[in-house]
């Protein structure tokens, strides 16, 4: 349940290109056990994520690719670069879930990500070409879509 308020209250995000979320196609059905956003950039990630931990919400990094842990490292071998899950994985962010949350607790979360994305329009706005700004945002584009497309076959074998 709880899962499923975040996949519709980050419909507008998803629509004006800002995250994208969990593909899901008909034929899939989700056990909700974590919820995560895939930002623009490794960048705007950290950014979000500092944002919602200055608003008391905890949101971490979603894992780090097994080839890149020490163990990963030490014993573990690969078949290519794996430069697709290095992108992924750069741009993944969990939200919080948890089995006492409430759909409160998701809108909070919700609007304090859109509080963000928000605030950077106001200050691309209010500063043209004035300065840098703290994080270039940029739409999900090029191998975020590829990305996309190759979690969302990899999921279908998990």
């Amino acid at each position: 349940h709880i899962y499923s308020c975040y996949l519709d209250r980050l419909q507008p995000l998803v629509r004006e290109g800002r995250i994208n979320i969990s593909p899901l196609t008909k034929d899939c059905i989700d056990n909700g056990h974590l919820c995560y956003v895939l930002t623009a950039s490794s960048e705007e990630r950290d950014a979000l994520m500092e944002h919602l931990r200055g608003a008391g919400i905890k949101a971490v990094i979603h894992y780090v690719p097994l080839h890149s842990s020490p163990a990963g490292k030490r014993l573990g071998r690969t078949s290519g670069d794996m430069s697709v899950t290095d992108e992924v994985s750069s741009h993944l962010l969990r939200l919080p879930l948890y089995y006492d949350m409430t759909e409160e607790d998701v809108t909070r979360v919700v609007e304090t990500v859109s509080e963000f994305y928000e605030q950077h329009d106001r200050h691309e706005e209010n500063n043209e070409n004035d300065c840098d700004p703290i994080v270039e945002l940029h739409p999900l584009e090029g191998i975020e879509n590829d990305i996309i497309q190759n979690v969302s076959e990899t999921s279908t074998y998990l």
